[in-house]
């Protein structure tokens, strides 16, 4: 018995699913890992993107639970629903009903918009102005920080075509970090994986073989490496913006 590649599929995707989610920060999170995830917003929002941030991203920000701000959100009447966020059931429809006209609940929704019943949670999508006066605001060093990204570099920092660089590019080691730290999260899962097989006593293939774990671990292997040595390209151009501006880059002496 041999172990062959899956077959791709393709599904239909939620508006709310466009938008990958990078990270869910909390209060723990460091000033760089936020600064990264708001730029990466920033970014989505000079895409055209009117919602750019999912709730469940950035909640923990600035409250003590998930409910709490879901409530504080669908009852404050600065925040208005169409306009500053948007509420999508799980099945990718907009949702509209699960709080009153008066911001109180209705019979079926609990305080983090989840029936009764244990169905799925709907997903909430802010606006970069929601985003600040609802989280960034709340805690003072976080909002230092979106202030930063969206009144310093937006205002005219460090940016190429639509993409905005880091005021401070990170060093190579700590951009490198977080993709070490998977790469050796996928080489365990691999290895257990391969150590099922061989007990189950299933014959995976070799190493050439398309379709055999072994190759395909290898294959990730060889990818990593590469990505890796590109990254190292990025710190230099962001370092070199940093420092010298466009004309780093230029191929005329002025």
């Amino acid at each position: 018995m041999r172990v062959c590649a899956p077959l791709l599929c393709k599904h239909k995707v939620s508006p709310f699913k466009k938008i990958k989610i990078m990270i869910q920060l909390t209060k723990q999170s460091s000033d760089s890992e936020i600064k990264a995830y708001f730029i990466q917003v920033l970014n989505l929002s000079r895409s055209k993107e009117e919602f750019p941030v999912n709730l469940d991203e950035v909640w923990a920000l600035a409250y003590k639970e998930k409910g709490k701000a879901v409530r504080a959100l669908r009852t404050n009447e600065l925040f208005v629903e169409g306009i500053d966020y948007q509420v999508f059931t799980p099945n990718g429809q907009k949702n509209d009903g699960v709080f009153a006209q008066n911001g109180k609940k209705s019979d079926d929704a609990q305080d983090d918009g989840k029936k009764l019943g244990g169905r799925p949670q709907n997903t909430y999508m802010l606006s970069v102005p929601c985003l600040e006066f609802f989280i960034a605001r709340r805690v003072r060093p976080v909002f230092e920080v979106y202030r930063q990204v969206f009144h310093k570099v937006a205002g005219g920092g460090i940016s190429l075509g639509n993409q905005v660089f880091q005021s401070v590019p990170m060093s190579l080691e700590e951009t490198l970090a977080p993709l070490a730290r998977y790469n050796a999260m996928i080489e365990d899962r691999f290895d257990i994986v391969r150590g099922a097989l061989t007990n189950a006593g299933i014959d995976d293939g070799g190493v050439n073989e398309r379709g055999s774990l072994t190759y395909a671990a290898n294959a990730c292997r060889a990818e990593y490496k590469a990505y890796r040595n590109c990254i190292s390209q990025l710190v230099y151009v962001e370092t070199a913006f940093k420092l010298e501006g466009p004309t780093a880059f230029s191929l005329y002496d002025y």
